[in-house]
């Protein structure tokens, strides 16, 4: 008697590539019957340089080119903060505050020339500071953790997948959800790229200080007495660390430019 085997079908998975923020395409491949991929697609962030394609979004675990997947597997793009680059060299440079977009005379001058000093922040160029560009999370909270003197965290368990820990902001986020300044965007995310509201950062300042109270309510109809930014608003205001952007508004909502950051944080410090 004649008995036919079926052959098994050859084997092949599904390899997804998570870019932590950054950009890819495309975002999954399928390997061939050997369990290898024909090529590795090569991710973008703005701001930084990818570092390689790794088998968590924490660790040191390396996925090679040659690496031969015995499963469906989702590896994580490492990213390390890009190194400055040089503009225009026409453009004067403020001898106030040493960057060709920091006039003298602007409401931002003497807090960005401060930042510096004091190792705050630099320039996101040789001679530009950026002031008009959007402050993100993971900026403020590192503008924060350095006017502090760049204290260690005291652990170095780290919840958020998105949060690299050769992030020039990793520390700094542990630092801050440690002393309660911040927390994260959910349980396991800090959301670093994501611009900083005026409600969030007021907060964050607050806390920082640790939340001294306002001797009354945020003169705002934007800012509701039961908002958790309430009384930050009003400690930020009475303080003149910052004001409304209307008679009676305060745009809580509002993303924050770096110039209006390290602006408030000098009006704090001083």
């Amino acid at each position: 008697m004649l008995v036919t085997v079926a052959e098994k079908a050859p084997t092949t998975y599904t390899i997804t590539f998570n870019p932590m923020s950054g950009t890819v395409s495309p975002t999954t491949a399928v390997t061939g019957t050997d369990g290898k991929l024909a090529s590795f697609p090569t991710p973008t962030k703005e701001g930084y340089t990818f570092t390689g394609w790794y088998a968590g979004p924490k660790g040191d675990t390396v996925v090679p080119k040659d690496t031969v997947f015995t499963e469906d597997t989702t590896i994580y793009a490492h990213w390390k903060q890009a190194e400055p680059t040089p503009t225009d060299p026409t453009v004067p440079i403020s001898p106030h505050s040493g960057f060709k977009d920091v006039p003298d005379g602007a409401y931002f001058t003497e807090a960005v020339a401060w930042a510096v000093d004091k190792a705050v922040t630099q320039g996101t160029g040789a001679d530009t500071f950026s002031p008009n560009a959007t402050c993100t999370r993971g900026q403020v909270v590192t503008f924060l953790w350095r006017a502090a003197g760049s204290p260690a965290p005291a652990k170095t368990d780290n919840p958020f997948t998105d949060v690299d820990k050769s992030a020039y902001y990793a520390d700094a986020v542990l630092w801050a959800v440690e002393k309660g300044i911040t927390n994260g965007a959910t349980a396991d995310t800090f959301a670093p790229d994501q611009g900083c509201t005026r409600g969030q950062v007021v907060t964050f300042l607050h806390r920082f200080e640790e939340t001294p109270a306002a001797s009354g309510a945020a003169p705002f109809a934007d800012v509701a007495d039961s908002a958790y930014y309430a009384k930050a608003v009003a400690w930020a205001v009475e303080k003149n660390v910052t004001q409304g952007t209307g008679a009676n508004t305060f745009s809580p909502d509002d993303t924050c430019t770096r110039g209006q950051i390290v602006t408030f944080l000098y009006r704090d410090m001083k």
